[in-house]
């Protein structure tokens, strides 16, 4: 019998006086692991993750079971001397299983930096704020509830020895990313201007201090730096302010004139009324131009009225109020309208962009070109028939998408590969959240308005 060599890295088979024959490879991983695998209705001798070796160029038929979880079935194409890689294949369990962490009702949730959510009681009363944390360990509470996870804590935000606080929530700001947030405070028999306190939730006990004082006008957007908890600025008639909360600083209109503004580290980007485009060291009287040899923005950028400038390593975004979306590339505009939020992927190399119809990645490592001209970066759209996409989430380092559509959850592939399905999680008229890190879905029940938890990362 002749031996046979294989060259598993080039999908080659040689046969010694025979001809060569080119192969393919197929790699498949899934969530959760240890999935039986079909080939053309054959058992494979391996579970995930495995590689199927040694396939003719053409196209095979893959089925993917595992107990609990709905079967996976795709035609999968093979190349020769390729390998089709189907990486985290998502498998959905047969039934999404929920549940409420304590009979306590609330109105909404607010995130805190990917590791606790705010809870907001009902009746909008300060001493009805509870903070749910799933990053500290176990402690003893006295909830009546068993449905935590060992780690998880549930615990009131202020404690009894803080009732001289105003009892009336007005409005209460957070940042993506930051652990901190602002409350403004009232009291329903006062007429005074609200109590600005600022918090740190994730502190034992809490820590707050009131900065009421260090506002020297009414505010209209309050925003600061998830890198940098000591200072927050606030808008006013198009004016910049900022406060030093740790000092007690007060520095009115360090920029005017604005429509556009964001932060990066400690810089402030700022958009006057006259399309100047500036980056200002608020730690010093530093200001630098950024439009190059141009006096304003390119004509692009002077058709709105307000942006929202984020930056992102070389790349800068700017939203504006109608949902059109920029950056500082050509062709500048991405989006021409209704885009509604994006969240950065892979460094800020891609984005995950959304519109109240369709989801979509950009990569702005890839150029497409029509000609001899370049016409921006690649954009994939992934979903291009939504009825009114409020919110979306990367999933599984961004190989899925979590995403509200109306008042349906649902979760969707990525990959290219194989034809997309989307597969329905819940449904609820209230804001979602989900968090990477621990791999949970949360959400205010629309009947019972208990906290919802659904573990979508087995």
């Amino acid at each position: 019998m002749c031996p046979i060599i294989i060259f598993d890295a080039l999908g080659i088979v040689i046969r010694p006086q025979k001809p060569i024959m080119k192969t393919g490879v197929i790699s498949l991983s899934t969530l959760p692991s240890n999935a039986k695998v079909h080939i053309n209705g054959k058992l494979f001798n391996e579970r995930t993750p495995t590689v199927i070796r040694n396939l003719k160029p053409g196209n095979y038929d893959i089925t993917i079971s595992i107990s609990s979880y709905h079967t996976w079935h795709k035609v999968v194409p093979v190349i020769e001397e390729q390998a089709t890689v189907l990486e985290n294949i998502f498998l959905i369990p047969q039934v999404w299983a929920k549940r409420a962490i304590t009979a306590f009702k609330f109105q909404k949730m607010l995130p805190i930096d990917e590791r606790a959510l705010l809870l907001i009681p009902q009746d909008n009363k300060t001493n009805g704020i509870y903070v749910y944390r799933w990053s500290t360990p176990a402690l003893p509470i006295n909830l009546n509830n068993n449905n935590m996870d060992e780690n998880d804590k549930l615990s009131p935000l202020f404690n009894s020895s803080n009732q001289n606080l105003p009892e009336n929530i007005t409005d209460i700001i957070t940042i993506e990313e930051s652990t901190n947030l602002l409350l403004k405070l009232s009291n329903a028999t006062v007429t005074e201007n609200p109590a600005f306190i600022w918090v740190d939730p994730l502190s034992t006990p809490t820590e707050f201090s009131d900065i009421s004082l260090l506002f020297t006008s009414q505010p209209e957007n309050i925003f600061w730096s998830a890198e940098d908890n000591d200072n927050i600025f606030y808008t006013n008639s198009k004016d910049i302010s900022r406060i030093d909360v740790k000092n007690k600083g007060i520095f009115p209109q360090i920029a005017t004139n604005t429509k556009g503004f964001g932060l990066h580290g400690r810089q402030l980007y700022v958009v006057d009324t006259g399309d100047h485009f500036n980056k200002i060291d608020y730690r010093q009287p530093k200001r630098e131009k950024l439009t190059g040899g141009l006096e304003t923005l390119p004509k692009e950028f002077q058709e709105t009225e307000q942006y929202r400038i984020t930056v992102l390593n070389n790349t800068t975004l700017f939203l504006s109020q109608d949902g059109q979306l920029l950056w500082n590339g050509l062709p500048y505009k991405l989006i021409e309208k209704n885009c509604k939020g994006f969240i950065p992927l892979a460094e800020g190399k891609k984005l995950l962009v959304w519109t109240t119809s369709q989801i979509g990645i950009i990569d702005f490592a890839e150029t497409r070109r029509e000609g001899l001209f370049e016409t921006g970066p690649t954009i994939t759209w992934v979903i291009n028939n939504g009825k009114n996409i409020t919110q979306a989430f990367p999933v599984n380092h961004g190989s899925q998408i979590i995403f509200k559509d109306g008042d349906q959850v649902n979760l969707t592939d990525v990959d290219m590969i194989c034809s997309r399905e989307i597969s329905m999680i819940t449904s609820t008229q209230n804001r979602i959240f989900y968090s990477e890190k621990a791999g949970k879905l949360f959400y205010i029940d629309d009947k019972t308005q208990q906290l919802i938890i659904i573990n979508i990362l087995p």
